[in-house]
């Protein structure tokens, strides 16, 4: 997280939750980004020292997989180094829910996180369907699929979004914040694309049980393309989402759609959490670590929204 966005967060959460709130948010989160930053270096010095650190990578078990982790990486890599995990909430939503034999797709599986815990939890009887448009990233989780013999896991070096016609992408110095971003931004480079639709139509015979995506903003795009894959999966099928409210160019519609779009077609939203660095900004609206969502849940993703918070949601059919 930027300085630019850490002060947007902090106003963002005085003007909603108060000062309390906001200073306590900010000393939080700047807590958290010391631990992982120290934590995670003291780690990395001593993986070198025994020697475990070999062409800017070091090896390490994550959730029973061996991943490689890249030593000049000051996002997810660094984070896995100081914990041993992330995302704590939705990583154990996410293994409660993926059983054995599950067909579940990963868009935007950076350098395979989630891809692995997938592939481990649905079995040889199960698949995992990887979405990645940066190369590196593909071509590290490649590297850790070897490694732990996983062989039902399928890669495409692609975007998703809502056409075939490829997109702008812009890297970031943290391996899974990269993102989709308009024609004419600085540092972006072309990449290919499809939607969910025409890639399954490609493959054939998929029918998802499980979907997870984290795309840095370009969430709605994605769902416009998957439509025909939402309407058809059969229940029960789950998507794992994480939305990003501060990359929506009008937060309040892109919302509605977004809902609208999986509500007609049998998806409602059942547990919602908050990913970003331990609850920081968030302690006046979540006081569990995810919260049961009643009815449609609409109401209250909103009001997550409305604060600010990037949630992370668990629709079911």
């Amino acid at each position: 997280m930027g300085i630019k966005r850490v002060y947007n967060e902090f106003r963002r959460t005085w003007k909603k939750l108060g000062p309390r709130e906001a200073v306590g948010g900010a000393f939080r989160y700047l807590g958290h980004t010391v631990r992982t930053r120290v934590k995670g270096g003291i780690n990395l010095r001593g993986h070198r020292k025994d020697g475990k650190v070999e062409k800017g990578l070091v090896r390490k078990k994550i959730h029973g997989n061996e991943m490689l982790l890249k030593v000049d990486d000051p996002g997810i890599s660094r984070e896995l180094l100081a914990d041993g995990t992330r995302e704590p909430v939705h990583t154990k939503i996410f293994k409660e829910e993926l059983k054995e034999g599950m067909t579940h797709i990963d868009i935007g599986a950076s350098v395979g996180y989630y891809a692995l815990l997938a592939a481990s939890l649905v079995g040889d009887s199960g698949k995992v369907i990887c979405l990645e448009p940066v190369e590196k990233n593909v071509d590290l989780l490649k590297k850790c699929l070897d490694i732990n013999g996983f062989e039902n896991v399928e890669i495409y070096k692609k975007a998703l979004s809502s056409s075939d016609s490829g997109v702008k992408f812009k890297k970031s110095q943290m391996l899974n914040r990269g993102e989709v971003v308009e024609d004419d931004e600085e540092g972006s480079e072309s990449v290919d694309s499809t939607t969910l639709d025409s890639l399954l139509d490609e493959i054939g015979d998929v029918n998802p049980d499980s979907i997870r995506m984290d795309i840095e903003g370009h969430e709605y795009e994605a769902l416009l393309g998957m439509k025909e894959t939402l309407e058809n999966a059969t229940s029960p099928c789950n998507i794992f989402m994480e939305l990003h409210p501060t990359k929506f160019s009008n937060t309040k519609e892109t919302l509605e759609e977004i809902l609208g779009i999986l509500k007609e077609r049998g998806f409602k939203p059942d547990k919602i959490g908050d990913n970003s660095f331990t609850n920081s900004f968030t302690y006046g609206l979540f006081k569990e670590e995810y919260q049961e969502l009643k009815g449609d849940g609409s109401d209250f993703i909103k009001e997550a929204m409305k604060n600010g918070i990037c949630p992370f949601i668990l629709f079911k059919k």
